[in-house]
């Protein structure tokens, strides 16, 4: 009896497989382009090389090109040194993450007040400052901490313009701003690199 066909289940993953045949050779090939940019080939060469090529670094029989276009190779090239800058940037992250827990670790109990493992009720406030520093540290290093938001108010915690709604209220409130910016010291209102200054004579709000 033959096998029923499977009309369910999970597809085939192709391209996307981290482990497939193209990825693969796309991965080797930008590793080739690179050593040969490393030696001085111009891009042009390096996309006309062999391709693929056997363990004495000859094209095999019957081989292409490495890539049809120079800027394919540096383009490959550039995705190839983002990753591995990717990597090593991780890699030092989590190296200042374990000499942070190391600091903490050997200050913990003196900014508990525990000394010679004798509990005296007196935290040292080194050891204190050292590890509030360090776990500071780490908690921004590993992306622990809320997002920090600033709010701009106005003049006692009032909005900015406060004289109506939309267009009408910027333009009420800003004939209490005077706005340098304009050609010869004119008014600019509204110019983008303008310095805005409160005028003094408003603030009294009369």
């Amino acid at each position: 009896m033959p096998r029923p066909t499977r009309t369910g289940g999970r597809a085939k993953r192709g391209k996307a497989n981290p482990t497939s045949v193209w990825r693969i050779d796309r991965h080797l090939r930008a590793i080739r382009a690179m050593n040969l940019r490393s030696i001085g080939w111009t891009w042009g060469d390096v996309a006309s090389s062999a391709w693929p090529i056997d363990a004495s670094g000859e094209g095999v029989p019957g081989a292409g090109t490495l890539y049809d276009h120079r800027m394919q190779a540096q383009r490959a090239v550039d995705r190839l040194l983002m990753r591995y800058a990717v990597r090593e940037i991780e890699a030092y992250r989590l190296e200042m993450v374990e000499q942070l827990d190391t600091l903490i670790a050997g200050n913990f109990d003196a900014a508990c007040g525990v000394i010679n493992g004798q509990d005296t009720g007196m935290p040292v406030a080194d050891a204190v400052r050292a590890v509030m520093f360090a776990m500071e540290r780490k908690a921004k290093l590993l992306g622990l901490d809320a997002p920090s938001r600033a709010e701009l108010t106005g003049k006692d915690g009032r909005p900015l313009f406060s004289g109506g709604e939309g267009l009408g209220s910027l333009l009420i409130d800003a004939e209490r701003y005077r706005v340098r910016g304009g050609r010869n010291g004119t008014p600019a209102l509204g110019a983008s690199l303008a310095v805005i200054e409160h005028h003094p004579d408003t603030e009294t709000g009369t």
